[in-house]
């Protein structure tokens, strides 16, 4: 976790900062501090009810996916990649079950289940799998252990890297 107090330089679209009321000088740290307090909180609150095999799925599907635009994906968007996971690489074989046949099954109800989340969901698993695949989680996580999706333990390991 970043030292508390630490200043860093943020480039915002001007439209966003007219939404948050930080469009007036005297008003954009304050603003933007809200803001992301109040993002922070809603992620906070927004965990999909997903299992673990579930979330090493997400994982690994999303493995090597360009998430720096992911503020504008949508759970349509995310199921659509679990969608092709399953389809193109089998991988509901690999985290959903052992029979073929059930693993069809429980990808389709994955993807349906993901197609129904909230945005704030979608962007938490998002957040929660860029953080699976850079450092510290990358070097910290035991996938078959560890709750590695929870805020809890990415806010333990960036403590613990820091």
């Amino acid at each position: 976790m970043p030292p508390k107090n630490e200043q860093f330089s943020v480039y915002p679209d001007p439209a966003d900062l007219a939404v948050i009321g930080a469009n007036l000088p005297r008003n954009r740290a304050a603003a933007c501090n809200w803001a992301i307090a109040c993002w922070a909180r809603t992620l906070r609150e927004s965990q999909p009810e997903l299992d673990r095999a579930e979330w090493n799925y997400l994982a690994d599907a999303l493995n090597g996916t360009w998430l720096l635009d992911a503020a504008t994906w949508s759970a349509s968007h995310l199921a659509l990649e679990i969608h092709d996971a399953h389809r193109l690489n089998r991988l509901g074989d690999k985290w959903l079950a052992d029979d073929p046949g059930q693993a069809d099954k429980s990808a389709l109800r994955l993807e349906h289940r993901v197609a129904d989340l909230s945005y704030p969901q979608t962007q938490y698993v998002l957040l929660a799998v860029s953080f699976f695949w850079s450092p510290p989680g990358l070097a910290a996580i035991d996938h078959a252990v560890d709750e590695w999706w929870t805020v809890a333990f990415r806010a333990h390991a960036m403590e613990a890297a820091s």
